[in-house]
């Protein structure tokens, strides 16, 4: 795109599987993703007690196939567990961030997706540019799909609070 006059670039670790989600903005570029040795365990699996399992599970995976095996790296990305969390930059225009944290900060995101767009805004306060469509407008963007955000706390609290699922 011609129109962009600047960017921004970061590193991020997100699951192996939101990392799909988040490729899906064509217009932000992302580097090749490395492993970080982590596993993300969504919150149900935690209030289960099974994220010890699910850590296990990730270093036995880890260890065994990338390392023991000689499994190339590419390979490794394809078939290793969603829940392997993997870390990669991303450098994007001012405009397409712009977008996609409007909609990656709507109730109606991924969990891994909103808690990400949310901790990158957190380190941004008090831009106007990345906020939902809801919080600027009072109305949702996703109309009759609306996410259930109390659209009241624009005025009186704090609108992005870590969901709990």
């Amino acid at each position: 795109m011609d129109n962009s006059v600047g960017s921004v670039a970061l590193n991020i670790e997100i699951s192996l599987a939101t990392m799909g989600q988040d490729q899906r903005h064509r217009t932000i570029h992302r580097g090749i993703p490395w492993f970080t040795r982590e596993f993300y365990a969504p919150p149900v699996v935690c209030e289960l007690g099974l994220s010890e399992d699910a850590l296990a599970l990730i270093s036995e995976w880890t260890d065994l196939y990338l390392c023991e095996f000689g499994i190339p790296k590419s390979l490794g990305m394809i078939i290793a567990p969603y829940g392997a969390v993997v870390g990669y930059s991303k450098k994007c225009p001012i405009n397409a961030l712009v977008h996609e944290q409007g909609k990656r900060l709507c109730w109606c995101a991924q969990e891994e997706i909103y808690n990400v767009a949310r901790k990158f805004r957190e380190q941004l306060t008090g831009s106007p540019a990345l906020e939902p469509h809801c919080f600027k407008t009072g109305v949702c963007a996703e109309g009759e799909r609306y996410c259930g955000r109390d659209i009241i706390q624009r005025e009186k609290g704090y609108y992005f609070p870590q969901r709990r699922v």
